[in-house]
């Protein structure tokens, strides 16, 4: 096992243990949380729906499946850590990013993965 695939197994989870902790669940009720989207699929019917067009980070799951879908696609060889991404044209126009990237600025993988693990 690559050190990189390590690194990014015991990130992930420390991530779910840190979703885990006591009164994680409790304060995601819909009276509480900042914003809910439920719909059944089949029949694509809404069934809870609050403030969900409001632009808000990426929650703590989506970083996490972000994570294990980039560590497996390096764990396959499609995908290189030390292969740099370019940022895209659009980074620009991205408020409240601490990376600071500008668009075309080449980042290794593992320092994006990095970014999206520890700055949460």
């Amino acid at each position: 096992m690559s050190r990189g695939v390590l690194w990014c197994g015991l990130a992930l989870l420390l991530g779910l243990v840190l979703l885990s902790a006591p009164g994680a669940l409790a304060e995601t009720s819909p009276a509480t949380a900042a914003a809910v989207f439920v719909w059944e699929p089949r029949s694509e019917v809404v069934l809870l729906e609050k403030d969900a067009d409001v632009r808000r980070p990426p929650a703590s799951l989506v970083k996490c499946m972000t994570a294990l879908l980039v560590c497996d696609a390096a764990a396959n060889g499609t995908l290189d850590w030390a292969e740099p991404a370019p940022a895209p044209p659009v980074v620009a126009a991205v408020t409240g990013a601490r990376l600071g990237l500008t668009p075309g600025q080449a980042v290794p993988v593992q320092e994006l993965l990095a970014a999206l693990l520890i700055g949460s």
